[in-house]
Parts: C-alpha cells; structure tokens; sequence
C-alpha cells in the first residue's frame, strides 16, 4: 500500500514520496516505479516526465518509463514545462525537449 506523504501531477504521471519508507516513486502509464530508495531533493513533474534532483544530488529524468542522467550534480536551477525542461549551470543554460 502506497502513502503518498507528498506529490505533484502531470499528464499521465504522479510523482510522490511515499510517507512510509520516504522511498521517491512514480506511477506512469498504469505501472508504479520505485525509482530512487530515498527522497529526492527536489523534484517537478512535466508532460509524462519527471525531473529530479536525488539524495546524492545527481539531476535525472524519468521518461517513458526509464531514468536517464543528465548531470551528475545539482543545477544552480530548473523549470520544467510540458516536454521542455530548463536548467542553469554557472553560466550557462541548457534547454532539453523530451
């Protein structure tokens, strides 16, 4: 049984930290995916994505139901809207499209 303690929606996607075993799941396209043991640092939800920061800071993305890295430390910041997320790094900004 699943405790959501905290959680955000997207287009068929829910992103939530369950209150139980603070484990970071999400549930995608009728399937739940334990996706990272601990809670993440912070985390926004888009069109059938999730963007996060995990406990160790890496900064991920999970599309289509698989996780991909995309920066192995925390951005100075990121948006994420519909397909499109936006981060900065120092002086630079970067633009994915999933």
């Amino acid at each position: 049984i699943y405790f959501p303690q905290v959680f955000k929606t997207g287009r068929n996607v829910v992103a939530y930290i369950d209150g139980t075993s603070s484990e970071f799941g999400i549930f995608y396209n009728g399937d739940v995916f334990e996706t990272e043991p601990f809670k993440p640092i912070s985390f926004e939800v888009g069109n059938e994505m999730v963007v996060y920061v995990d406990y160790s800071g890496s900064f991920k993305v999970f599309h289509e139901g698989e996780v991909f890295s995309i920066s192995s430390f925390e951005p100075d910041f990121y948006l994420v809207r519909d397909d499109i997320v936006l981060f900065g790094d120092g002086n630079f900004f970067n633009l994915k499209y999933c």
